[in-house]
């Protein structure tokens, strides 16, 4: 299973989230530093089956530059071909923030059979995050219709929605000189976080990030 998606989407979540569910129905569970250790990982799982596999950075270990195939991928494409693999009750999730870096030979039917998409949140759950992060802090006046539109619209993953919310909080400390926050972030100060984590959201976009006005 491969999830994919922007960075901060939640599929490590998932994936932290898959392993504690197979831990507790008795599977063994393979975390890997390095992701371009699967194919020893996976002929491990075979001595602990019912085995879960689960690593970061898939492309890493699947990404040639060209269509060539390195010793290294077929060696790993070979172990996924492998019968034994294939009846054995071993599962594998890995994750990639660059899908289209994954070599073409692990799209076929068989290798790769499930892939999962990690979206980012439009307004409406830009809106439901943003309440999350803010909790008690959030003034009953906070609407956040602008605010979550402008983060829709910025492409803000959930990493940086949370960022987002406590930069607001901070920035009402500094505006109330006060630590007590419970009830007092403004739509104002939000919108304010906002456009404080412009700049950075644009740098982690590699310069792909929008200028909006606030």
């Amino acid at each position: 299973v491969l999830f994919m998606g922007e960075y901060g989407t939640g599929k490590t979540l998932a994936m932290t989230i898959t392993a504690k569910i197979a831990s507790t129905h008795g599977w063994t569970v393979l975390y890997l530093a390095d992701v371009r250790d699967l194919a020893h990982a996976l002929r491990f799982a075979e001595l602990y089956a019912p085995a879960l596999v689960v690593a970061e950075d898939f492309d890493k270990a699947s990404v040639d530059g060209d269509d060539e195939r390195s010793p290294e991928i077929n060696t790993l494409l070979n172990t996924l071909d492998g019968l034994d693999t294939k009846t054995t009750p071993i599962l594998t999730v890995v994750t990639t923030n660059h899908p289209e870096n994954v070599h073409p030979s692990f799209r076929r039917p068989g290798r790769l059979d499930r892939f999962v998409r990690f979206k980012l949140p439009g307004p409406a759950e830009a809106r439901e995050l943003l309440h999350r992060y803010l909790g008690k802090a959030l003034s009953p006046d906070a609407a956040l219709v602008r605010a979550s539109e402008k983060v829709s619209e910025m492409g803000m993953s959930p990493a940086f929605i949370k960022e987002t919310a406590e930069t607001a909080i901070a920035f009402t400390r500094i505006r109330l000189k006060a630590n007590i926050m419970d009830g007092l972030v403004t739509d104002e100060d939000v919108l304010l976080a906002i456009g404080a984590m412009e700049p950075h959201l644009g740098l982690a976009l590699n310069g792909k990030g929008k200028t909006l006005p606030i």
